[in-house]
């Protein structure tokens, strides 16, 4: 809500003056309360409400990944701490394809296995509300820029454990949902199903038959081809990550095995059943395919390299949004003018994240709403 200063310069005719909006949305910008605003844009922007409605398959909750429940909590809230730490460094938009550091706390470094320097100073307002705030657990708990390697993998939203669990079912990896969410989330992509089609789901892999195949399955039928090849290549992409987000060479199958035991006491033998439940590793992850246009996509890297090559339609698609959620209403072709205007100053910015903002609402067609 606007506050004393703001409602001042407003009944006094001043926000009329660019210049005097620019100032005030800096100011806001770095008050605290602008945590409402990082936090309503990101979760609306990256649909990040679908993360608690995805509930992971109990065996491999139990025979893969006990740590899951202590994890949970944190996996929405890394998205938007990472948004707000490029905002208030004024970073590069870029960084949301691909970025070398994380914003993480020690319980979701069981996915990233990252080195999280010791004794660092913690930042307030980093802890998420709702967990406990004894010493030692806000050291624990608490969320912090963590520099990558070169070589990771990681870096950027597309590797975030929250954001890849959201898009499968809990049990298996699904490349239409991921590929689904890059193409509406980076591109601005809509996909709509077909009327009148129902689609079927993805079969849970096997050792014959792979994600891929199922894929290629749903590809064969021509209502289907139209979506599936804008979307199935970002997905497939991102094959090495696991239902968790957890890196991957091999898939996995559950097994299964009962075994008969022959004790013999007191000169008595009693046979019993001995059961063994887990995980095995079985093929190896294909993450290569090809875009629509024809370039090839190596897995995370190809994908982010891509990507890359593509910022100025993603630059467009996020400078849209933000656009949509300042002036509360859908952008339309009268838009047009001023997306380009603003995306050209943005483009010799490097794209830098705060200042885009700011530009928004300093633009006069900021007031003609």
């Amino acid at each position: 809500l606007p506050d004393d200063r703001l409602m001042k310069l407003a009944s006094e005719g001043k926000l009329k003056d660019g210049s005097v909006r620019s100032a005030e949305a800096l100011r806001m910008l770095e008050d605290p309360k602008s945590q409402r605003f990082v936090t309503d844009f990101t979760e609306q922007w990256l649909e990040l409400h679908k993360i608690g409605g995805i509930n992971p398959q109990a065996e491999i909750l139990k025979y893969s990944f006990r740590g899951f429940t202590g994890i949970r909590p944190f996996l929405a809230q890394e998205s938007i701490e990472f948004f707000k730490v490029i905002l208030n460094e004024n970073l590069s938009l870029l960084n949301f394809i691909d970025s070398d550091f994380l914003v993480i706390n020690q319980p979701l470094n069981q996915i990233y296995k990252v080195e999280i320097p010791e004794g660092e100073e913690l930042t307030k307002g980093y802890l998420p509300a709702g967990v406990e705030r004894d010493r030692r657990s806000r050291r624990q708990q608490v969320f912090q820029k963590v520099m990558l390697d070169e070589k990771s993998v990681r870096g950027g939203l597309l590797t975030q454990a929250g954001i890849l669990m959201m898009n499968t079912n809990g049990e298996f990896t699904n490349p239409f949902y991921r590929g689904a969410w890059v193409a509406k989330t980076f591109y601005g992509l809509e996909l709509e199903l077909p009327a009148n089609q129902e689609v079927e789901a993805l079969k849970a892999p096997t050792e014959t038959f792979t994600i891929k195949d199922s894929i290629n399955e749903h590809r064969n039928n021509p209502s289907c081809a139209s979506c599936h090849v804008k979307m199935d290549p970002f997905g497939l992409a991102l094959e090495n990550f696991d239902v968790f987000g957890r890196w991957r060479d091999r898939y996995s199958k559950f097994v299964v095995t009962k075994t008969t035991i022959e004790v013999t006491a007191e000169g008595k033998t009693k046979r019993t059943e001995n059961t063994t439940r887990k995980f095995e590793l079985t093929k190896k992850v294909d993450a290569s395919t090809i875009h629509r246009d024809g370039r090839t996509i190596a897995g995370i890297e190809g994908l982010k390299k891509l990507m890359l090559e593509d910022q100025d339609k993603i630059a467009r698609n996020i400078l849209t949004k933000l656009s949509e959620y300042a002036m509360g209403r859908k952008m339309n072709y009268a838009d047009s003018e001023r997306i380009h205007r603003l995306l050209a100053a943005s483009r010799t910015n490097d794209y830098k994240l705060r200042d885009l903002l700011i530009s928004i609402i300093a633009d006069d067609s900021f007031t003609k709403r």
